[in-house]
């Protein structure tokens, strides 16, 4: 297995013929490649994010613009970013939905939820686009590569001004981590995980919460 595999257990994670276009929440990872720390400010320390990393945020607002989804919470760290996505029926009802932003404990996977959490590197976005709109019904691994060719364009562009590191071949590793959120409880401990990311990143001269913390929420809290 190649190096910039960090989860052993990847061929796992994704369920066999399950339609990744359905409305409901995602828990994604997406990873550089052979996990380069090109994200944050040195020392990486807290939520330190330099101009590439705030470039990649600015990435994860279009999505909200380019898709009929809603961020609920993401962080951006080092050398990998965190995101829970919720896709929506292109016949969502709107009445009724709450676009406020509420603590973790009050979200509920039923109705529209939270954009994002202040405390994990996001903000309150704007309204949600018309669903019925000419909007096309989005797919996970569709919005992922979306995401990754606008940043990997940008990143390059930044690397041509000299204002981003270089990296070597690819920016982002070719696949990604996901699990379908289907529980209030999972949705409570990943959030949980993704705020609490940042703050565990210097606990660890090895980071190797990388790969463990990553790992046992994947495999034992996503339930």
């Amino acid at each position: 297995m190649s190096d910039d595999i960090i989860l052993p257990v990847r061929k796992s994670l994704r369920l066999k013929h399950y339609n990744y276009s359905n409305p409901g929440l995602y828990f994604i990872t997406l990873c550089a490649q052979k996990k380069a720390n090109l994200f944050w400010s040195q020392p990486f320390s807290g939520m330190n994010l330099n101009s590439a990393g705030t470039m990649l945020q600015h990435w994860l607002d279009e999505l909200e613009k380019a898709f009929l989804l809603s961020i609920n919470c993401s962080t951006i760290m080092p050398n990998h970013v965190h995101v829970i996505i919720q896709l929506f029926d292109i016949d969502f009802d709107r009445v009724g939905a709450d676009l406020c932003v509420r603590p973790p404990q009050a979200v509920s996977t039923n109705v529209v939820i939270t954009r994002k959490n202040p405390t994990a590197g996001g903000h309150t976005g704007p309204p949600l686009q018309d669903p019925t709109a000419n909007v096309p019904s989005p797919s996970i691994p569709a919005i992922l590569q979306w995401f990754k060719t606008m940043s990997t364009n940008a990143y390059i562009r930044g690397v041509k001004s000299a204002a981003y590191q270089p990296f070597n071949g690819l920016l982002w590793q070719r696949s990604f981590y996901d699990h379908v959120i289907r529980s209030e409880k999972s949705l409570e401990n990943i959030r949980t995980y993704i705020i609490n990311n940042p703050l565990k990143w210097d606990q660890d001269a090895e980071n190797s919460h990388v790969k463990l913390d990553v790992k046992k929420y994947y495999d034992d809290l996503l339930l």
